[in-house]
């Protein structure tokens, strides 16, 4: 799997290149890697666990070809820059995270800071994000990523296929799919009704 070809599909889909764009992709083709998956489009067995809502979970998406429509993308809201990757037919996982030492690597590799005769140029935040994204497209896999082996287990509500459960929520009348249901003094609820939405209707 070609990192250049998968990052410019990323690209395509995504619509400009950046650091998380990079990132994302170096981490998909890296569990991919340790799972022995050369093929993603035939593995309707992989689910993958994206830790943040930025720029990188589009490259995992493209790399991996799992989407949340087809239940093999998760998104785990932890605001990190990791996935984790589960092959379920083989039962194994594999957690891919960003290195903290990674962004002092690139400090060194990029020289945030250039020197000009006697005064020092203090580069952009452009100029040093077009660095980052450049430095983390070529740094070996041992000191951007953490890779790991990991224990996942997918509960069978949240694996890909027709709905496993069908409820009705007694306040609004809405369905409610795949056990996301709450039952409320003997009640079942949707989640809305029973904690509260992030939307509120108008009258």
């Amino acid at each position: 799997m070609s990192f250049n070809t998968m990052l410019q599909k990323a690209i395509d889909s995504h619509g400009h290149k950046c650091v998380g764009l990079v990132l994302g992709t170096r981490i998909g083709i890296a569990g991919l890697r340790k799972l022995g998956i050369n093929d993603p489009s035939n593995m309707r067995g992989l689910i993958v666990y994206v830790e943040i809502d930025r720029c990188l979970a589009d490259a995992i998406q493209t790399t991996t070809g799992c989407t949340i429509g087809h239940r093999r993308l998760k998104h785990v809201d932890y605001g990190k820059f990791a996935a984790t990757f589960v092959d379920t037919s083989k039962k194994k996982a594999v957690r891919v995270s960003v290195r903290e030492e990674a962004r002092q690597l690139v400090s060194k590799y990029s020289q945030t800071q250039t020197t000009l005769g006697d005064h020092v140029h203090l580069i952009s935040e452009k100029e040093e994000m077009d660095q980052m994204t450049e430095a983390y497209s070529k740094l070996p896999d041992s000191e951007l990523l953490n890779v790991r082996e990991v224990s996942v287990i997918v509960p069978e509500l949240d694996l890909p296929g027709r709905p496993h459960r069908k409820e009705t929520c007694s306040v609004c009348g809405e369905r409610i799919f795949d056990g996301r249901e709450i039952i409320m003094n003997g009640n079942v609820m949707c989640r809305s009704c029973a904690k509260g939405s992030y939307y509120a209707t108008l009258p």
